[in-house]
Order: structure tokens, then C-alpha cells, then sequence
């Protein structure tokens, strides 16, 4: 809403009370508040619902802007405890009527929701409702009727919670938004203390007069049924309804963050199925347990993962934690306010400093534009309406921590929602300065990956690797790296294998399970991380290190080799690279060409766009280093997992969201300053542009106008463009496999290259950065298979080349199955160029293809790796990196 559109906030003079009549009836809707709960805005109806009587009290009147104004901001999200709620009530009563600023409301009721839900949780379901229970068993144990019973839970139960709703409005009124101070009463703080003391002793007397009358009662029955004739009567218990074993809350815990919860309760029993699959379940825990204990007898622990990118490393242990840090609720006295104001300006400080050590020693290694990002982070703490909105919460006697937490969710949220990507992509930046502030003010160690010297060896343990520390990490100091996410087709792990850095990713628990410093090894081709290995380990592993180094000298003699299988059919074997720097190393690994150059790995890790210049001087690098070879440059595919600084997080599911060519053609001026950068590189060798997640022809044509728009911009400079640069698709989709036919018939695109990391994930509906959902990630499924022979055959009937340059290209056993489905194009990973032509040279396509159609037979995805596997080791059955688990 625009600030015109906000009606102005008339002076009117501060109230003193309240007519009772409107305390009533504010009252009276108070016990329907827990009615108003939804999953959306839990309890924002009912406070609006609340607070009615009281805004018709508004000078205006009620058919005013300014009271369906404070109606409406009312009537947001709010989360609380359904009973202190009164509390929030009141104070927002006193606020809106003695004409507070909104925005200073809107703060306040976000200030409110936490504590206001910890309290209640403690006072009333932790403290009240058990001893209430108490008093009604001590009640039945004396002998009363249920009738007497019942009315002493009742009785007892509603005085308490209709004395404290009348306290809370009351006492939200006298205090207005300084009402934080009333939380610390003696009642709310040493009340469920005192609670569990009475409610103690309460037990004591309840439960053996309880026993006692169940005793007599059972004495009477066991009476009457001898009397019957000895028979005893079964009674018949239903199940109490509900879904089994979970109980809902109805505010969340106790940060207003965290929306509704369950609880899934322990089964002490189940069914016979259900008894047997925990035996199975057991058994084959203790097999895999004893699996992994077999050998490497010296290693302490051992934490298996997905191996990501192939290497041995020895190292110690960084590890990284770097997220948002859980915030205690803290109220603080008013005499501790100035204090709390200093030690808020003292973290400021200190984190600004921090970030200027940081941006200096990244400027030094990396360069300018990847230090920019904290310049960035550096503005946002340096902003006056952050430094105000904090100071404001801790002078309503909130502490600094929680106050300076809800400002900076505010801030997220506020900028996650902007229309303007530009700004959205801020987030990430808002919660790294979150992060690195909270971490002063509790006092939390410091960690960055840039704090690691130089030699160290350190294997880089955290929970992801994001692009704000992806571009401090330093080859001199970090050997290996392994996060508790991910799965092998993230770009964290095509990240390490750009660096040639060792990795596993999809370790789960290693930031959990780790201190830090100790020694390990890390194993990135089985996905092992040895903790605390011995001495007799460490030479193990560096002994099978030197084998695996003598292996890929092997591999790497069949460089200058023909890539031609046995029955004389040429398979083409191009590069992926991911960046310039790795030009020279793809053009020496014996790749004809660069089959996928992924373009956004010059934009992640950075706080601005790269300029045209920048991209050219990039891409020229490349056409040049391949000497006239073709290279296939991707236009950028940003959105999903390959997100810049701040990324797009206001999306619920970012891969289905706006990315890669969706973004470009809704970015046009962006997108033509990558277009003229292709364009000028092409001068300098076989640039071929591909357009990535494109579903749609329309897309395509879109597309090609914007590059005429790039060709003619150039030329209007005087800068010489070729006419012909080919323009192919991604094939990345269901849809776009099943309508390959649909971009051929006009001729609008020169080639198909088949990403099947995406190509997988769309198919099967598995996210493949999900570590839980890896073993789901089956690209030998056979409908991923199905779809990948479709592409194939449609481009053979156009006359166009398919090539397949996702990440199952690198794997022989999946390179095996693509050449029988007709693929004579695969793009690897440079150091897999070596062992997939190994693979080429070995077999015939005849063989491929018989292997191919057995695979596509298959019922599943385990039992086309079954036939694919066992011809392939006829073929070769000295290729050891064939065996169970290996990973290239």
C-alpha cells in the first residue's frame, strides 16, 4: 500500500479509561478468541474481532478511513497464547486510540506474540489446567458424585483463565505499548513455579485417595459379578477420536515464527504388520551397522554421506555453523535500558568491523566484485530505520537480542515480498548481517571460512555452503569440504568438482555430531568421512590415494585417443565447465569442445550483476582456450538451487518458480547484456547459446528476438556480429521431452542438449538437493529413460544434434545406457572425459543398445541397473570404479 493510500493519524487526547460497557464487551468476545484460530493467520480475526468496540471509540466514527484502517491491521497474523492474549488486547486498544504511529503498532504486536505465548504455555497448560485435574481426582477421592467432580474442574478452571483474561485487558490498557514490563509480574514469572509446588503436593493427596475409592468401587463390581453368576462384563473402550497420536497447539512454541505444532505421541503397542516391520526395520539397521564397522577397525567414527566430488583428503575439522541462532524472550527493567541500548550499538560496531577484515581479505584473494557483497551487508547496518526500530523494541523492555531478532524478520519479510527482484535478492544478505549480529549479542563464537590460515588442511564441515561463503573459501587453506545437505546433483557438489576439491554432501548430522579439530579423513568417491582415523588408516587411505593417482594417469594417456567404440561408431565428448579458470584444464583433458558452460557461476557469490565487459572477457577466455572447438554457453539459469546473493526466497518452491529462462525474458535488459557478451565472443570461435528450462516454443521465440535486439545494439557500435550462431534448447521437462517435436518443425532451434539433473527431478517429483530423498533420485528410471529416447529420435528425424550434458553423462554406467538410447553426444566433467572414453573404446553399440532396450523393459529403476551392470562388466571386468557405490 502506498503511503497516500494510508489515511494520516489524527492528534486526539490520551484516554484515561475505559467505559465499562466497552470492557465488557471487549471481554465478553475475548472468550471466543480461541474459536477464531486458522492455520493462515492463527489468531489475527479474533484480536481484530476484540478490539472492535473499542476502535468505534475512534473520533472519526466507524464508517471512517482511519478505523477500517486499524480494523484491518488488527485483524493480521497474531500469535499467542489464546488466554494472555487479553493482554495484547488491551495495550493495542490504548495504542490505536491514543493515536500511536502504525508502523510503531505493527512492531509492537510482532514484539508481543512471542512472549506473550511462552508465558501462557508455562502459566496455564503447564501450570493451571494440571492442577485443576489434581483437584477434581482429590475431589472423586473422597467419594462425590461425577456431577461434583466435574463442576470442581469446571469451577476452579474457568475462575482462573476469566481472572487472568480480566487482568490481561486490564492491565494491556494501563500500560499501553510499555506493556512488556507487566510479563515480569510475580505471578507470570514465579506462577507456574509456585503452580507445580501446590499442584506436587495436590498429587500426593489426589492419587492414593483416588486409588483408594477405585479400589472400593472395584470391590462393589467384583461383588455384583459373583452375584451374576461369576461372569465378568467386558466393557468396550472407543477409541477417544482424533488423529491417532497427534495433538494440536493452538499458538505455536514460543518464537512467532514457528506456527503450529505436533506432537506424535510413542505407540506402546501396534498390530502384528506393524511389530514385524520394526523387527525388519531393526535387523536391517544392525546389518548396515555392522557393514560399515567391518574394516578400518582404528577409526573411531565414521559418517557416511553421498560422495560428491572424488579425492581423498586428510584434514582437521572447521566446522561451520552459520545459521539463524534460536533467541531466548527476555524482558528487561527499565533502569537496564540504557545498558541494553549501549551493548545493541557495541555489537553493531563489532560486526562492522568484522565485515570490513573480511570484504579486505576477499578483495585480496578473489577481487573487488566479490567483496562488493559486504559492502552491501555493511550499508544494511549501517541504516538509520534499523538502527531506530531496534532501539524502539528495547525501549518498550525488550532485550536487545530479541529485539534486534524481530527487526530483522521484519526486514526479511518485508523485502522477500518486494515486487523488485533487485531488492528481493537482499534477503540473503539480511540474513547473513542477522546471523553475524545475534552472534555478538549472545555471545556465540565467530566463524568464517576466511579465518582458516593458510595450510591448515582444514576440511570445511557445515550445514550448506552458500554463496556468501562460498566466495571466501580459499584452496590454500581448505582441503575438502562436507555439508550436512545436498545430494550429488547440487551445485555445491558441481562446485567441488569445479574446484577439485573432495566432497560429500547429504551427511545429515555432521554439524550436530562434530566439535571441531578433530582429525579426519575424507573419502568423496564412497561418501566416508573417518573420524579420529589411526596412524595404520591414515596410511591406508594415503596408499589407496596414490592408487587411485596412478589409475587416473592411466586414464588420462587416452586423451589424444579417438573417442570410437569397438564396432566403429565415434561418440562425441565435450566439457562441462562451470568457470573460466577451468578452461585450460578441460581443453587438456582431451574433450572436443565445451558441451555445457554454466554461465551463473559468474553471478553467485556476488552483490551485483557482471557488466557486459566482464562477461565477455569470460566467455572469450574460454572460446579461446578450445582453439575453434565448439562451446555450448547456457544463458543464465538462476532460481532454484543456483540462486545470487539473496536469491529469491519468497517463493514456496523456487524450482518450479521464476528462474533460469522464465527470469531472463521477464528481465530483458539483464538478459541482452548477456546476449551481447555471447554475441561478442562468438567473433572468436564456435559459440553455440543454449537456452535452459525452456517448455514452450513461445519462450524460444521470444528468446531469438531479444538476440536480434543484442545483434543490432552491437552493430549500431560498430562492432561486428555473426549471423549464424546457433541457438539450441535445453531439454529439461516432461514437457519439453514429450513436445521435442514442436521446437524442429520451423526450424527455430539448431539442437538439443538433455540436462537430466532436472530432467530426473521433474519426472520422478524427487528434489535433488534433498539428502532424504537421494536414494529416490534414480536417473535409470524408466520413464526418465522413455523421455531421453523420445529427444533422441525426434532430433534424428530433424536432422539435430542431442547431446546429454547433465551430471549422469559422467557416470559410466549411465553413459553405457545413453549411447544405447541413441545419445553420440555427452558432456562430462573434465576429469570424467578420461574414464568415459575408456568406457566408449570398450564396448560396441550393438551391445549398448541390447542393454538399453533390457533397461527400458525393466519395471524399475533397480532392475534396468541390474541389466545395464552385468553387461557392462562383461565388457569390462577390469574397471573397478564399477563396483558397488563408486562414484566418478
Amino acid at each position: 500500500m502506498s503511503a497516500s493510500a494510508v489515511a494520516p493519524v489524527p492528534h486526539v487526547e490520551r484516554r484515561t479509561g475505559l467505559p465499562v460497557r466497552i470492557q465488557a464487551a471487549m471481554f465478553l468476545r475475548m472468550l471466543a478468541v480461541q474459536g477464531s484460530w486458522n492455520y493462515e493467520i492463527l489468531l489475527g480475526n479474533g484480536i481484530g474481532f476484540c478490539l472492535e468496540p473499542a476502535l468505534r471509540l475512534l473520533p472519526e466514527g466507524i464508517h471512517s478511513a482511519h478505523f477500517k484502517q486499524a480494523l484491518a491491521r488488527e485483524s493480521k497474523y497474531f500469535n499467542a497464547h489464546p488466554y494472555l492474549a487479553a493482554v495484547a488486547v488491551g495495550a493495542l486498544a490504548r495504542a490505536e486510540l491514543d493515536g500511536e504511529p502504525p508502523e510503531r503498532i505493527e512492531r509492537f504486536r510482532t514484539a508481543l506474540c512471542g512472549p506473550l505465548g511462552s508465558v501462557g504455555d508455562r502459566l496455564v497448560w503447564a501450570g493451571w489446567l494440571p492442577f485443576c485435574s489434581l483437584l477434581a481426582l482429590a475431589v472423586f477421592g473422597l467419594g462425590t458424585g461425577p456431577f461434583a467432580v466435574l463442576a470442581t474442574f469446571l469451577a476452579s478452571y474457568n475462575l482462573g483463565h476469566f481472572a487472568l483474561r480480566l487482568w490481561g485487558l486490564r492491565t494491556g490498557w494501563r500500560n499501553g505499548l510499555r506493556v512488556a514490563t507487566a510479563l515480569g509480574h510475580p505471578v507470570l514469572r514465579s506462577g507456574p513455579q509456585q503452580i507445580g509446588r501446590i499442584a506436587a503436593l495436590a498429587t500426593g493427596v489426589a492419587i492414593p485417595l483416588a486409588n483408594s475409592q477405585q479400589s472400593g468401587i472395584a470391590c462393589e463390581a467384583s461383588s455384583r459379578d459373583c452375584e451374576d453368576g461369576g461372569q465378568v462384563r467386558e466393557r468396550h473402550h472407543r477409541d477417544p477420536g482424533g488423529a491417532r497420536g497427534q495433538r494440536k497447539e493452538y499458538h505455536g512454541c514460543d518464537d512467532a515464527r514457528r506456527g503450529v505444532r505436533f506432537h506424535v505421541a510413542t505407540q506402546g503397542r501396534g498390530t502384528g504388520r506393524e511389530r514385524s516391520a520394526g523387527r525388519a526395520g531393526t535387523a536391517h539397521r544392525e546389518q548396515v551397522r555392522r557393514k560399515l564397522n567391518r574394516g578400518d577397525q582404528g577409526v573411531k567414527r565414521k559418517l557416511v554421506g553421498i560422495g560428491a566430488s572424488p579425492g581423498i583428503a586428510v584434514g582437521t575439522v572447521q566446522l561451520l555453523r552459520w545459521e539463524i541462532p534460536d533467541v531466548p524472550h527476555r524482558i528487561i527493567p527499565d533502569d537496564a535500558i540504557p545498558a541494553e541500548l549501549q551493548r545493541f550499538r557495541l555489537a553493531i560496531d563489532r560486526a562492522k568491523d568484522r565485515l570490513r577484515q573480511i570484504r579486505a581479505r576477499v578483495e585480496a584473494g578473489a577481487g573487488p566484485e566479490e567483496a562488493a557483497i559486504f559492502e552491501v551487508q555493511l550499508s544494511i547496518l549501517e541504516d538509520p530505520d534499523l538502527t531506530r526500530g531496534v532501539e524502539e523494541l528495547i525501549h518498550q523492555n525488550i532485550a536487545a537480542e530479541k529485539a534486534f531478532d524481530i527487526q530483522m524478520i521484519e526486514s526479511r519479510q518485508r523485502f522477500a515480498r518486494a515486487a523488485s527482484p533487485m531488492v528481493r535478492e537482499r534477503v540473503g544478505d539480511l540474513t547473513d548481517v542477522h546471523i553475524r549480529v545475534l552472534s555478538f549479542l549472545l555471545g556465540l563464537p565467530d566463524h568464517d571460512p576466511v579465518d582458516v590460515p593458510a595450510g591448515s588442511s582444514a576440511i570445511l564441515v557445515t550445514h550448506d555452503l552458500t554463496p556468501s561463503l562460498t566466495v571466501q573459501l580459499d584452496r590454500k587453506s581448505i582441503v575438502a569440504i562436507a555439508t550436512d545437505a545436498g545430494t550429488r546433483t547440487s551445485h555445491v557438489a558441481i562446485l567441488a568438482r569445479s574446484l577439485n576439491l573432495p566432497a560429500i554432501v547429504g551427511l545429515r548430522t555432521a554439524t550436530i555430531e562434530l566439535r571441531g579439530g578433530e582429525r579426519a579423513i575424507l573419502d568423496g568417491s564412497t561418501g566416508v568421512l573417518a573420524i579420529e582415523p589411526s596412524h595404520a588408516d591414515l596410511e591406508s587411505y594415503r596408499e589407496r590415494a596414490r592408487q587411485e593417482a596412478i589409475a587416473e594417469e592411466e586414464l588420462r594417456r587416452l586423451a589424444s585417443l579417438e573417442s570410437i567404440t569397438t564396432d566403429g561408431v565415434r561418440v562425441t565428448l565435450r566439457a562441462n565447465v562451470d568457470l573460466p579458470e577451468e578452461a585450460d584444464l578441460a581443453a587438456s583433458s582431451g574433450a572436443d569442445g565445451v558441451g555445457l558452460m554454466r554461465t551463473e557461476f559468474l553471478v553467485l557469490g556476488r552483490a551485483t550483476m557482471p557488466d557486459e565487459d566482464e562477461q565477455y572477457r569470460a566467455y572469450r577466455r574460454v572460446v579461446e582456450a578450445f582453439e575453434g572447438k565448439p562451446v555450448v554457453i547456457r544463458t543464465f539459469d538462476i532460481g532454484g538451487d543456483k540462486l545470487p546473493i539473496g536469491g529469491f526466497p519468497s517463493e514456496p518452491n523456487p524450482f518450479l518458480g521464476w528462474r533460469a529462462i522464465r527470469m531472463c525474458l521477464d528481465q530483458p535488459d539483464l538478459f541482452r547484456t548477456q546476449l551481447r557478451a555471447l554475441l561478442r565472443a562468438a567473433e572468436h570461435g564456435d559459440v553455440r547459446i543454449m537456452l535452459p528450462l525452456v517448455v514452450t516454443l513461445d519462450e524460444v521465440r521470444a528468446a531469438r528476438v531479444l538476440l536480434d535486439d543484442a545483434a543490432r545494439q552491437l552493430e549500431r557500435r560498430g562492432v561486428s556480429v555473426r549471423g549464424d550462431v546457433p541457438l539450441g534448447v535445453m531439454i529439461e521437462t516432461p514437457a519439453a521431452a514429450v513436445c521435442a517435436d514442436t521446437f524442429t518443425r520451423d526450424g527455430d532451434v539448431q539442437f538439443f542438449s538433455i540436462g537430466t539433473n532436472d530432467l530426473v527431478q521433474y519426472t520422478l517429483a524427487v528434489d535433488r538437493g534433498n539428502a532424504n530423498l537421494s536414494s529416490r533420485f534414480t536417473p535409470l528410471h524408466p520413464a526418465v529413460l522413455k523421455l531421453i529416447q523420445r529427444t533422441v529420435q525426434v532430433g534424428e528425424d530433424a536432422g539435430l544434434e542431442v547431446a546429454v550434458c547433465g551430471e549422469m553423462a559422467s557416470q559410466p554406467l549411465m553413459a553405457f545406457a545413453l549411447i544405447g538410447l541413441g545419445v553420440r553426444q555427452l558432456s562430462v566433467s573434465p576429469r570424467s572425459v578420461s574414464l568415459v572414453k575408456r568406457i566408449v573404446r570398450g564396448i560396441s553399440v550393438s551391445m549398448a543398445e541390447e542393454a538399453a532396450a533390457a533397461a527400458l523393459a525393466s519395471p524399475t529403476a533397480e532392475r534396468a541397473r541390474r541389466e545395464l551392470h552385468g553387461r557392462l562388466r562383461t565388457a569390462l571386468p577390469e574397471l573397478g570404479l564399477l563396483e558397488e557405490g563408486s562414484t566418478v
